[in-house]
């Protein structure tokens, strides 16, 4: 398919959602009388609440009426269609949030880190959304430990008043969630989901004409607990695991790897007028093995990450107050060659601490101008016993035109010590993570954005725009290729491109939030670039992920029984590093590569869609049927640029994308 013919789809997308919104229902409107004055208030039916310059509160109960993609609901799939997080392609399993590295960003569950946040290279998230009704999502939010955005996966605030549960059985994987009533103030959640991708699709997940064999599992169980209207306790678990393996035949390789999450969190909440006080406790592991297997060699490439910490956030009035704390324990990824550690600092264990205190005031001046101020102090203990001390100042500011917009600024200077790289760059688990220290200093971001948006007809349409800069410090890029993990003098520090980077952009998005069609179309510009000393002492580069150009399309449409859903993206392409020339000299590839990051691939373009059918009734619940098609252009997409072997000679060239034109059915059911 080629280019013109996908972006008549986004014409399509776009004027189906233009010319609704001249269609007002009434239906959908509630009208209050108080005494002779009559106010007009509307219903929000979106699957977002909120702006691009804010949170963004994503209903997880609407996320039937989106495309099921391969049979499931993926908020963090879903959350690459808004303006500002570049799309990832299909290996790709990061977000990238204004611009920003997939570790800047502050992917948690309750509160907890997620370092691993994706199956099958981010088609699936660990997230599922049965078992959480909501998530936050914030690209400008104030971290006291990351540089880019946060998004939150969320409990449900209160027990559930009776047992319910809801389950579907697909093509590709099954899923259920449980809610069981503990007692009058408490409940319990079980969830979990299974996949057999391999068992059914096997034929169509091919890598240069190699089958992948995959699979992922994961459990939830959660406890909530109200023990009165003022506090709110909660324990909640997940556990997730997914195996991969493949036989390369050009190589005669066996390429397979396993890796997994096992998070907890516990957490009490009290809530009185103008007093609030959050307090939680968590545990995340990441852990990931990789491993070659060919006839002259073996590599195992083993790493993983722990945090145990605690979080608390205290608020009375236009005060408040948060203390952050962690424990980390690292084990970069050190290779190991025919049962041999080949790193010249063999099994690095990493220890870091993270203490991070903050306070901030707000304030207002009447009813249009609104301020808030603050500052963490980010402390650090490297693992080689250096301490860090920083300072994190963040203000901004909101202007009420009232009927005719509001308009937001904000700034801020932000820190990070947990750096992650490989390879590959574009955030696959064979990825690793290490802390600052030895390696390199921590890094930080002095960023900056401004805002405005328009309710329209009451809050029926809206409109956004937002413009944003950052600066950002200690920045690192991987050099090496997967060759350099064979040498017997392997180090870590003669792989890094250590240096600096900016990321600037814009972007519009103009939304339908209530009616039987909602969702959105926007654009957005981004730039990422970086600079490394190793490379040119003057000259930025593209980073791996940047997308300049990406219009989105999101589309959910209610017609009595049906529900219809479509998502359309169209994007330039990545950044590749060509090669000058390249041979085989005494057995070995001799090569030369052109500038770093000069070459694009062809433009990302994807049209997913969906159709659900609600008919299914019984005395106990309702349920229904779902198909939806993945990549329903047929696009081969690009997604890398590698080596290839052709007998006894061997080319560079774009590895294409096996997500092809897949299909989906699946059975829903929901009861009580």
């Amino acid at each position: 398919m080629r280019f013109h013919t996908a972006a008549d789809w986004s014409a399509l997308l776009l004027s189906v959602l233009l010319t609704s919104l001249t269609a007002t229902a009434q239906t959908n409107n509630v009208l209050l009388s108080i005494d002779s004055t009559e106010v007009v208030a509307v219903r929000n039916k979106s699957q977002i609440k909120g702006s691009t310059a804010g949170t963004l509160k994503w209903d997880m109960t609407q996320m039937t009426l989106l495309p099921k993609v391969l049979g499931s609901a993926n908020p963090l799939h879903y959350a690459n269609f808004l303006p500002g997080v570049t799309t990832s392609a299909e290996p790709n399993a990061g977000v990238h949030m204004l611009g920003c590295e997939d570790s800047h960003n502050d992917i948690t569950l309750n509160g907890a880190p997620v370092y691993g946040a994706s199956h099958l290279f981010g088609i699936f998230s660990v997230f599922n959304a049965t078992h959480y009704p909501s998530a936050d999502i914030d690209l400008h939010p104030v971290s006291p430990s990351r540089l880019g955005g946060n998004l939150d996966m969320t409990l449900p605030d209160k027990p559930e008043e009776d047992n319910s549960g809801e389950f579907s059985v697909g093509l590709i994987t099954s899923e259920g969630t449980l809610r069981m009533k503990t007692g009058d103030k408490s409940s319990l959640l079980v969830s979990g989901r299974g996949s057999y991708l391999s068992r059914i699709y096997g034929n169509m997940l091919t890598v240069d004409g190699n089958h992948i064999d995959y699979s992922f599992g994961d459990m939830n169980l959660s406890w909530i607990y109200r023990p009165s209207e003022s506090d709110r306790i909660w324990v909640d678990a997940y556990c997730g695991k997914d195996t991969g393996a493949m036989h390369d035949a050009a190589t005669s390789a066996e390429v397979g790897a396993g890796w997994g999450n096992v998070i907890g969190t516990a957490g009490w909440q009290h809530k009185e007028q103008g007093y609030a006080l959050d307090q939680r406790a968590y545990y995340s592991r990441y852990k990931c093995t990789g491993a070659i297997d060919q006839d002259v060699f073996n590599i195992e490439l083993p790493s993983s990450i722990e945090s145990c910490g605690y979080k608390a956030r205290w608020r009375k009035e236009i005060f408040s107050a948060g203390l952050d704390a962690a424990l980390h324990r690292v084990v970069p990824q050190c290779p190991i060659v025919d049962g041999k550690i080949t790193d010249i600092t063999g099994m690095e264990v990493q220890r870091g601490i993270e203490i991070v205190p903050g306070a901030s005031f707000s304030g207002s001046s009447g009813l249009r101008f609104t301020w808030k101020a603050g500052a963490w102090i980010p402390i650090y203990v490297s693992p080689d016993n250096g301490t860090y001390i920083r300072f994190s100042p963040h203000a901004s500011a909101a202007w009420n035109f009232h009927g005719y917009g509001k308009i937001q600024a904000g700034v801020s200077l932000r820190h990070q010590n947990i750096f992650q790289t490989g390879f590959s760059n574009i955030g696959l688990p064979l990825e690793f993570r290490f802390l600052a220290g030895k390696h390199i200093d921590p890094q930080s971001a002095l960023c900056g954005n401004i805002a405005y948006g328009l309710d329209l007809a009451h809050g029926m349409y809206r409109l956004d725009f937002d413009v944003y800069a950052s600066s950002l410090k200690n920045q690192i890029g991987y050099g090496g290729t997967i060759f350099d993990l064979l040498n017997v003098t392997y180090d870590l520090d003669s792989n890094l491109l250590k240096g600096s980077g900016l990321n600037y952009g814009a972007s519009v998005m103009a939304s339908k939030r209530t009616g039987k069609l909602t969702g959105w179309i926007s654009y957005s510009y981004s730039r990422a670039l970086r600079h490394f000393e190793a490379l040119s002492s003057d000259k930025f580069y593209p980073a791996d992920h940047e997308r300049p150009h990406e219009i989105d399309a999101v589309l959910a449409w209610k017609l009595n029984a049906w529900d219809f859903g479509g998502t359309f993206v169209a994007a330039s392409g990545t950044p590749v590093t060509h090669p000058d020339f390249l041979y085989i000299s005494s057995g070995q590839i001799i090569a030369s590569f052109k500038e770093h990051n000069s070459g694009r691939m062809r433009p990302y373009i994807r049209l997913d869609l969906s159709a659900g059918w609600n008919r299914i009734k019984t005395p106990d619940g309702t349920g229904g049927i779902n198909l939806s098609v993945y990549n329903a252009l047929g696009r081969e997409n690009d997604f890398c640029y590698r080596l290839f072997f052709n007998g006894d000679g061997f080319r560079y060239g774009y590895l294409r994308s096996f997500m092809r034109f897949i299909p989906s059915l699946s059975l829903f059911y929901k009861f009580k």
